[in-house]
């Protein structure tokens, strides 16, 4: 399914329930990731229930916001969280979704064994755009060395084609 595709699908979505589209910039990031957890669904339905997007985000009253952080919500956690581990492979120069840094992923994995293999707990995404001004924010940048520093895969997303090259790459085990 193309880029294009999912675009619609996501846009027949807000029609059907009415909403339409506001804040363009905020938006564009909504439906992007509408479309890759669709796209995930289709491409991986065994997995599809362990993707998981806490909805951090959105604008809240007083009262709710502050029952949502005595609740646990953490500002900065990432937009999707999937809850697979998954061996990785580092003796082959493959992984993706660096931003082109590709040994920078395969020298963070904490659990490397010496010999080239690591364990990743899990893999969270945070989704970004391809617009000017998107990207992370500092409680971001300190969640990445969080769960990078506790065996977890953290990867920014700007493309419905980089979520699907990291994905895959993951489950491959890449």
């Amino acid at each position: 399914m193309t880029w294009e595709e999912m675009l619609k699908m996501t846009s027949a979505v807000e029609t059907a329930s009415g909403k339409g589209i506001k804040k363009k910039a905020r938006h564009v990031e909504d439906r992007l990731q509408m479309a890759c957890v669709r796209w995930f669904g289709m491409q991986y339905p065994e997995l599809a229930g362990l993707l998981h997007h806490s909805p951090n985000g959105g604008a809240r009253s007083k009262t709710e916001g502050a029952m949502f952080k005595a609740m646990g919500t953490r500002a900065g956690f990432p937009d999707l969280f999937l809850y697979v581990a998954r061996f990785c492979d580092q003796s082959q120069d493959r992984v993706r979704g660096m931003g082109g840094d590709t040994a920078r992923n395969l020298v963070d994995c904490p659990r490397s064994d010496g010999a080239g293999v690591c364990v990743w707990h899990g893999l969270a995404i945070e989704m970004k755009t391809m617009e000017k001004g998107s990207r992370q924010s500092e409680a971001q940048k300190v969640w990445e060395r969080l769960l990078r520093g506790q065996g977890y895969r953290y990867e920014v997303c700007r493309s419905l084609e980089e979520f699907m090259e990291v994905v895959n790459d993951y489950i491959k085990g890449v």
